[in-house]
């Protein structure tokens, strides 16, 4: 089993979060490290953020643009509603615990995944992730 690298410090990291979110508190927030993407709840610092593989990352938010809704899953990530409302993103890896995010700080994200803000894409190719709905 691979585990995935240590995280380098949250000050060392440039954290990003969807337009919409802009102070408002509390998001879902996106970081570059190398091959690798980080995500993270703005609200909870101290829980360690999400590993996903580029590839994995870049799948899941083609996905969410598909779809648009919860609950759903990629081979990695999946996305549920829990009973109050809030949405809970879960690494498949089980490497950490998930994140839970309110209804309207994952309405700002997938606000932002559905306009295309490249730093939620963290530098992936939006043409290459998006797939042939025609298959």
């Amino acid at each position: 089993m691979t585990v995935p690298s240590p995280v380098p410090n949250a000050d060392d990291v440039r954290w990003h979060t969807a337009r919409a979110s802009s102070g408002t508190g509390g998001c879902v927030e996106i970081a570059e490290l190398g091959d690798l993407v980080a995500v993270r709840d703005s609200k909870n610092r101290t829980l360690a953020p999400h590993l996903y593989p580029r590839t994995a990352w870049s799948e899941f938010t083609a996905r969410l643009r598909q779809v648009g809704t919860v609950p759903f899953a990629t081979d990695r990530i999946r996305v549920d509603i829990t009973p109050a409302g809030a949405v809970t993103l879960n690494d498949l890896a089980g490497h950490v615990p998930a994140h839970t995010y309110t209804a309207f700080e994952w309405d700002c994200f997938l606000d932002g995944v559905r306009n295309l803000e490249p730093e939620l894409a963290c530098s992936c190719s939006f043409a290459a992730d998006v797939t042939n709905s025609q298959d």
